[in-house]
């Protein structure tokens, strides 16, 4: 008990984790447990390192989407590098299978009026749009029962775009969402109300009041041209005009006499004319993508209903000269931050900066780099352990890492499975199964003539691994919501991926 950290051990539960762990029987009768008993014990579930009763969902679901971070991925069909490698149906079975809630399809004109999924312009193989769709619907809630964005980069003709309409129709039925939801006409639902619902993430003609009235009409052959303003690619450093970029409520005097001091580069457009298929346009309903301009325009002209795509250069600059604007804008609008052109060795950047400021879908994280970092908020916090074989000649051999989050971590005596990279769970052959004991110390300190009752923590984590020798980590608390990683010896390796937070679906 006092190893474990659990109340209510008594003598009859220990006699049944004997009787159902310990393979001697003349052992088993004496009531107690040999050494083989207690590894088989060790390696059950009853162990893992992961709290069992944080394995559903258990945060309110019920807020809008917008309070939610949202697990992303971009360019999903493609599994190699950008430009040449090949696009492939597994790149969405194993986002869908790994929990991914937002996919990407790339759409173009095919022969034989047949819409393709391949990355434009580029050396990448092709996918037909409809066995992307028929693998998605298979897919989709096999790992997560919440809702899934298909947010498609189109560009198809209005014909083959009334194809693409028809294809979700036949293969989704009733789980695609076609019509506002009861009560939620002009706000956003909550993951809990879109369960098992597919959303269709795409530009839309008009308003969603006129999509309602035009409900149950035929709408085949209809094509709407619009002008949208695209932005002209400018020098870092801008010749263009600058004017102080406005501020909110948000800000206190002394920043916002900081923020008048400051310029931002006002982005240049040009108009470009595109087709739209008002059958394809009004399976947009909640997430309608909306050209981002400025934080004052969208926060005077957009919709509940609109969400916008910021590339990850002008997103990083906008949150570090307007991260007070943005938050207010991520509270109102969904926000999907989408790597640079440059990442074509298909890397990742880190999406910490982004969710900093709110953005929902910035889930690429990247996943080779360790770095040390502070923990500033515990309930969103994940840990990340990663067993590596130490070479002196070649470099580190990679064996497993397992990520979970500091709250769900249990204490005591522990197991830790690992997995490969690509997720796979790896084999518990001898040097690939990790045992720990972690425990927590606590007492109190004085902050801001306070007391704290568990403001210090420190998690340290033992790792008797055959072969491979590691040192201890400490995860302490400097205040109550500032904490760090420490490592003394550096062999074990800590790292942010970038997975789920405490609320993600």
């Amino acid at each position: 008990m006092q190893e474990q950290y659990t109340l209510g051990f008594s003598k009859s539960i220990a006699s049944e984790i004997i009787q159902k762990y310990e393979p001697i029987e003349e052992v088993k009768q004496a009531h107690q447990m040999s050494f083989e008993g207690f590894r088989r014990y060790m390696d059950s579930s009853e162990c893992l390192l992961f709290d069992n009763k944080y394995d559903h969902v258990y945060q309110d679901m019920t807020h809008p989407l917008t309070d939610y971070f949202i697990s992303s991925s971009h360019n999903t069909y493609l599994i190699s590098d950008q430009l040449w490698g090949p696009s492939d149906l597994w790149g969405y079975i194993s986002a869908l299978v790994k929990g991914c809630r937002c996919l990407e399809i790339d759409c173009w004109d095919g022969s034989q009026n047949e819409p393709i999924v391949y990355h434009g312009y580029t050396f990448t193989s092709k996918l037909l749009f409809k066995t992307v769709i028929q693998a998605i619907h298979k897919y989709a809630f096999i790992a997560s029962e919440y809702p899934v964005v298909l947010s498609l980069e189109n560009h198809c003709s209005p014909s083959q775009q009334e194809v693409m309409a028809d294809t979700l129709l036949a293969t989704f039925g009733d789980a695609l969402l076609s019509y506002t939801l009861d009560n939620f006409s002009d706000r956003l639902p909550s993951p809990e109300a879109l369960k098992f619902k597919i959303l269709v993430r795409n530009k839309k003609i008009g308003t969603l009041h006129e999509t309602l009235e035009r409900k149950g009409s035929d709408k085949h052959g209809q094509v709407e041209e619009f002008e949208e303003e695209e932005e002209i690619e400018q020098e870092e450093d801008g010749s263009g005009a600058q004017e102080p970029e406005p501020v909110g409520d948000f800000q206190d005097d002394s920043a916002k006499e900081e923020q008048s001091k400051r310029v931002v580069r006002i982005p240049l457009f040009r108009k470009k004319k595109i087709k739209i298929s008002m059958a394809l346009s009004d399976l947009v309903i909640y997430t309608k993508v909306e050209k981002f301009k400025s934080f004052h325009h969208s926060n005077l002209y957009q919709q509940f209903n609109e969400s916008n795509s910021i590339g990850e250069s002008q997103a990083r600059k906008l949150t570090k000269l307007a991260a007070r604007e943005f938050i207010l804008h991520t509270r109102k609008f969904i926000t999907r931050v989408y790597p640079k052109a440059t990442r074509a060795d298909s890397s990742n950047f880190n999406p910490q900066e982004f969710w900093n400021v709110g953005c929902q879908m910035a889930f690429n994280p990247r996943w080779n780099e360790t770095f040390t970092f502070v923990i500033q908020v515990p309930e969103l916090a994940l840990v990340r352990f990663v067993a590596e074989n130490q070479g002196l000649i070649a470099g580190n051999e990679f064996l497993g890492q397992y990520t979970l989050p500091v709250l769900c971590m249990n204490r005591g005596y522990r197991r830790v499975p690992l997995f490969s990279k690509m997720d796979f769970r790896v084999e518990d052959s001898v040097g690939k199964t990790t045992h720990w004991k972690v425990f927590q110390r606590r007492f109190y300190k004085v902050y801001n003539r306070l007391d704290y009752d568990k403001a210090i923590r420190t998690y340290e984590i033992l790792v008797p691994l055959p072969g491979i020798e590691f040192g201890p980590l400490a995860l302490e608390a400097q205040s109550p919501n500032h904490w760090t990683i420490r490592n003394p010896e550096g062999n074990l390796r800590i790292a942010s991926d970038g997975q789920e937070d405490a609320r993600a679906f």
